[in-house]
Parts: C-alpha cells; sequence; structure tokens
C-alpha cells in the first residue's frame, strides 16, 4: 500500500506542480475577474471622507445625507481600540481624578 502511494504522489506532484507554476505566471490575464472578485472594487475606500459620510443627492431626490450626524461624532462614541481596555479604565480613573480634585478645590 505504501509502493502505491508513492507513486501515485510521484506521478501526480509532477504535472500538477507544472501546471500550478503555469497558471501562476504565464496566464494571468485569463483569470482577471477572479483577482477583482477576490480583492474587491472598493479596496482602501474607507480612508476617503466622501465613503465615511457620503451624500445620496443624486439617488435621493430631498439631497438626504445617509446619516444625519457627522463621522467624527459617531465615532467618538466608539471605544479606543489603539489602546487596551486596561489602559482606557486607567485613563477613565486619571479623568475622574482631576475632575474630583477640582470640585474639592472649589468646595475648600
Amino acid at each position: 500500500m505504501s509502493l502505491n502511494r508513492y507513486v501515485m504522489t510521484t506521478m501526480f506532484f509532477i504535472p500538477l506542480s507544472v501546471i500550478a507554476f503555469y497558471e501562476a505566471t504565464f496566464d494571468r490575464q485569463k483569470h482577471h475577474w477572479m483577482n477583482n472578485w477576490l480583492r474587491g472594487d472598493d479596496e482602501g475606500d474607507a480612508d476617503y471622507p466622501q465613503t465615511r459620510d457620503p451624500d445620496v443627492s443624486e439617488f435621493e431626490p430631498s439631497g438626504m445625507k445617509i446619516s444625519r450626524v457627522p463621522f467624527e461624532e459617531l465615532i467618538k462614541v466608539f471605544p479606543n481600540t489603539e489602546q487596551s481596555s486596561e489602559a482606557s479604565i486607567i485613563n477613565e480613573i486619571q479623568g475622574l481624578k482631576e475632575q474630583l480634585a477640582k470640585v474639592l478645590e472649589k468646595l475648600g
């Protein structure tokens, strides 16, 4: 049984490797649609302001926007993902300490 596997591996590995090498290097234009389909046409569009807060006046006759709240105000509500949750909690505690110190200063 093991001899059969070695023979089949050798027989199929070599031609399939040649076919894969050919399709990867010489046959790219034929499968160009697959690259576009897998990658997507809007890759990187999230970086542009018109994508973040688009004006849909061309689609809506009333000239409404998708959201009445600007994108910058929306993201203020989201948690900060650039730092860990522990660091966010420590920053909030520090802010509360500062507010408490101001209140105590005004009272005293």
